[in-house]
This record gives structure tokens, sequence and C-alpha cells, in this order.
């Protein structure tokens, strides 16, 4: 398996830390993306064997891989910034579908409902997002975009559109 660069094994320690899901501070919540971001963007751009290394040194960080989608899937849309989701999608192809796949759906609802909110070409992001994965991840990516438009709606998965003091949001349905 291929070795992992310095800057990988320093976000994955950071990561790692005891306080970074318990310590509610901007400066540790923007370690904590500031991590997983580099993680996802090296994915991204690393070829098989470096892809391989990075899904087994994350596979206990799936519920950090799908928080940093789902603050995509609303800050693409803030900010009109299509690679935002392509990082989103990319961070789920990452989390392999590692946690429970309903989970994982959910979040590609979330980008999917973003993305065509930018009026990308969801197919192409999504097929791009499938090519980075493997197994059950890939499946679930491309299948995703088979299911009927109401089964993949973000209704359908439990959210509606909302505003907040920050702008544009996504809120769970009651």
């Amino acid at each position: 398996m291929a070795e992992l660069p310095n800057d990988i094994v320093g976000a994955l320690a950071t990561l790692n830390r005891p306080d970074i899901d318990d310590d509610p501070a901007v400066a540790t919540l923007t370690e904590k993306h500031d991590a997983v971001d580099l993680i996802v963007r090296r994915y991204q751009s690393a070829a098989a064997p470096m892809r391989k290394a990075l899904r087994s040194a994350v596979q206990d960080q799936f519920f950090k891989l799908l928080e940093y989608a789902h603050w995509f899937a609303i800050s693409a849309v803030r900010n009109n910034d299509p690679d935002e989701i392509v990082r989103g999608l990319a961070a789920i192809a990452l989390e392999n579908f590692g946690s429970d796949p309903r989970d994982s759906l959910v979040l590609l609802s979330l980008l999917a409902h973003s993305a065509a909110k930018l009026k990308m070409n969801v197919e192409a992001a999504f097929q791009t997002a499938a090519d980075l994965a493997t197994g059950k991840a890939a499946t679930g990516i491309r299948g995703f975009l088979n299911r009927p438009l109401r089964d993949r709606s973000i209704k359908e998965m439990g959210y509606k559109e909302g505003k907040n003091q920050f702008g544009f949001t996504y809120v769970e349905l009651n």
C-alpha cells in the first residue's frame, strides 16, 4: 500500500484528537474542516494506490466526511461554487458508504439538489465521483441517479430548503 505523505498523517492526527468533535470553538471546527479538506483534495488527485491508502486511513472518520459533504451541499449554494459540490461528492466516494448507507444517500440527495440549483451537469458530477469510488460506494453513487426523481428528492430524504442568519441551508423535516 502507498505510504501516506506527512501532511496527510498530520491531518489524520488532527481528526483523531480527542477534542476535535467535542470543542465547538470556531478554531477547532476550522481545523477539522481543513484536515478533511486536505484529505479529500488529495484523494481527488491521487492515483489508485494512494486512493486505496487514503480510504484505509480514514475508515474510522466516516462521520467527519459526511459532515464535510453536508457542509458543502449548503456552502456551494451560498457561494455559487460548483467545486464545493465536486469535493462533497469526493468525500462520499472516500467515505465509501462506510457508515449506514442511508446516511450517504441523504448526502447524495442534498448534493444533487444543490448541484441542480447551480445548474451543474449533475450526472457528470456524480460520474466523476463514482469513478473515484470503489465497490458499494461506486455502485451507490451511480445507482442514485437511476432512482426516480421522487425517491431521490430532498423531501423524500427528510429535508427542505431553508434560510438562517448565514443564508441558504437545509432544514430537517419534523
